[in-house]
């Protein structure tokens, strides 16, 4: 990545616990968020951790404006729900965790 990719990028990080565990939360949380470096590790650590990266510079835009650890505001829930759908379809194992088991 050159430097002046790095300066103008903007990462972050949602969390959501659906349906009960200890961490539950009706709406996801905003659990980093960052530029230029910051930003870079944040991919990196996503990345490390098999986890898909969702492009959207406007949706980011909009999180950079979010105090770290609080709830996503109602007005974005319908773009947000559009980052996790994706990213179940990615890891493929959406039903597997709703389930708890095999998927059917």
């Amino acid at each position: 990545m050159q430097v002046d990719d790095i300066l103008h990028l903007a990462a972050a990080a949602l969390e959501y616990t659906p349906y009960g565990g200890n961490s539950a939360s009706a709406a996801p949380v905003l659990s980093a968020k960052g530029r230029g470096q910051t930003a870079r590790r944040i991919i990196e650590k996503a990345m490390e951790a098999g986890i898909p990266i969702y492009r959207d510079q406007d949706l980011v835009t909009l999180l950079m404006k979010i105090e770290l650890e609080s709830r996503v505001p109602a007005e974005l829930f319908e773009v947000v729900a559009e980052v996790f759908a994706y990213v179940y379809q990615v890891n493929g194992d959406f039903r597997k965790k709703l389930d708890g088991g095999d998927g059917s």
